[in-house]
């Protein structure tokens, strides 16, 4: 449970706000303006919010477990992708799949913790 809680809090605290102190730096990097790469981090919520009930769904029918191991990974490439790919849409599709893993951190615990006390 303790490992659940740590991972559900490193992606809240990590992947969501990871853009937001370098957004100058990148949009210089990138000759981008700092509206475009703010518009990346709305893609990815955005793809967290559509993702959600297609999660939810799969972790009833296939189990929490798999799924947070499934996100994990997509999280993991993501961030690869993002720190490999140099470019505007390559920073943009390592925010869309880390946004595919945002949401199953959130609602997992609690889960896990009802899950346990029954």
């Amino acid at each position: 449970m303790a490992i659940i809680s740590f991972g559900s809090v490193l992606y809240a605290a990590v992947l969501a706000p990871l853009l937001s102190p370098a957004l100058v730096i990148i949009a210089l990097d990138f000759q981008k303006s700092v509206a475009d790469i703010t518009v990346i981090s709305g893609y990815m919520l955005l793809v967290t919010g559509a993702s959600g009930p297609f999660i939810s769904a799969c972790s009833r029918k296939w189990g929490k477990r798999p799924v947070l191991f499934i996100s994990s990974l997509f999280g993991l490439a993501g961030t690869i992708v993002g720190s490999a790919a140099y470019s505007y849409n390559g920073l943009l599709a390592a925010r869309i799949l880390q946004g595919g893993s945002m949401y199953v951190p959130m609602p997992f615990p609690q889960r896990s913790l009802r899950n346990l006390s029954y």
